[in-house]
C-alpha cells in the first residue's frame, strides 16, 4: 500500500495522465482542432507481462532519484520496496508455487501506478518529437488517445504515421496496436466523433475559421 501511496503523486504529474473517462470527456468538450485533425486509438499488447522487470526497476528507480517532486518520501526506500514487490510475485499452479521472474503481476495494487510511469519515461521523450502531428495525446496504463494532424500528403502521412507508431514500440519490447486515424473512434466507454465546422471566408466578424469538436455521444452504452 506505500509503494501504491506513493507512486500515484507521480502518476498524476505524467503528461499524459487522466484519471477515467469522465475527465477524458471534460477536457476534449472544451478543445477546437485544425481541419486535418483525425483522433486515433492504441492499445498496448498485454503490457503488464510484457513489462520488463529489470528495465522498470531500473529506469523508474531512476526517475525516482531525478524527481524533485516527492515531499518528504524516502526515495531509496521506496526503491528497495519496489525491488522487494516486483522481483518477489509468488503464485500457486495447481499444487506447486511459482515466482515470477519477469512481468508485472496483475492485481498488484503499485501495477497501475508503476506500469504507468515506466511507459512515460519513454513517452515524455517521444511525444517531444512528434509535437507537430500530435497537438493532444492521453493515455490510460495501455489504452491512448490522441489527435492525428494529417499531412498534406497522403502518402507521406501514411510514412509518418508507421515511424511515429514504430516509436511507440522502442521502449524494452513492448507492442502498441495504433489504429488508423479516422473521424470517429471508440474509446474505453466513449465514442469519440469530430466535426468540422466551416465558417465562410468572407464574414465579416470571423474571417475564415474552421474548427473542429470531439463529441462524445450522450446515448453511448448511457454514459453520457
Amino acid at each position: 500500500k506505500w509503494i501504491t501511496e506513493a507512486l500515484i503523486p507521480l502518476q498524476k504529474i505524467q503528461p499524459s495522465y487522466f484519471k477515467d473517462s469522465f475527465e477524458l470527456k471534460s477536457i476534449l468538450d472544451t478543445l477546437a482542432f485544425q481541419p486535418n485533425a483525425l483522433p486515433f486509438t492504441a492499445d498496448a499488447h498485454s503490457m503488464y507481462t510484457n513489462i520488463k522487470t529489470e528495465p522498470a526497476l531500473a529506469s523508474i528507480g531512476n526517475y525516482i532519484r531525478n524527481n524533485t517532486n516527492m515531499g518528504n518520501t524516502k526515495k531509496e526506500a521506496l526503491i528497495e520496496a519496489m525491488n522487494l514487490v516486483f522481483r518477489n510475485n509468488l503464485f500457486k499452479f495447481g499444487d506447486t508455487y511459482w515466482r515470477q521472474k519477469s512481468g508485472t503481476a496483475m492485481g498488484t495494487p503499485p501495477a497501475p501506478p508503476y506500469a504507468t510511469i515506466f511507459y512515460a519515461i519513454h513517452e515524455n521523450e517521444m511525444l517531444k518529437k512528434w509535437s507537430e502531428r500530435l497537438p493532444f495525446y492521453k493515455r490510460f496504463i495501455d489504452d491512448v488517445f490522441g489527435i492525428w494532424l494529417t499531412h498534406d500528403d497522403p502518402s507521406h502521412d501514411e510514412i509518418l504515421w508507421k515511424e511515429f507508431c514504430d516509436d511507440m514500440d522502442k521502449w524494452h519490447g513492448l507492442r502498441w496496436k495504433c489504429e488508423w486515424p479516422s473521424r470517429s473512434v471508440d474509446f474505453m466507454d466513449l465514442t469519440i466523433t469530430i466535426y468540422v465546422t466551416w465558417v465562410p471566408k468572407d464574414d465579416p466578424t470571423q474571417g475564415r475559421n474552421t474548427e473542429i469538436a470531439l463529441a462524445a455521444p450522450k446515448e453511448h452504452r448511457g454514459n453520457f
